[in-house]
């Protein structure tokens, strides 16, 4: 099993705001999921751009939330 890193997933608006963070941890090696909830986070619908950081990267994506 590979050593623990730090793991930050964020999503925010397209004006740049951060509406909510999903994860800011350390997390081993291998594959996990999470539950992003709209109503719990107070979201619109509309479309959010989702940053996943790790081992100095970032990685970015686009959502769309809807209801």
């Amino acid at each position: 099993m590979g050593k623990p890193t730090h793991v930050k997933i964020e999503v925010y608006d397209l004006q740049g705001k951060k509406v909510a963070t999903l994860l800011n941890e350390n997390k081993s090696a291998g594959k996990f999921e999470t539950t992003f909830s709209t109503d719990k986070f107070k979201i619109e619908e509309g479309i959010y751009l989702l940053f996943i950081q790790f081992n100095g990267q970032t990685v970015c994506k686009k959502i769309i939330s809807s209801k």
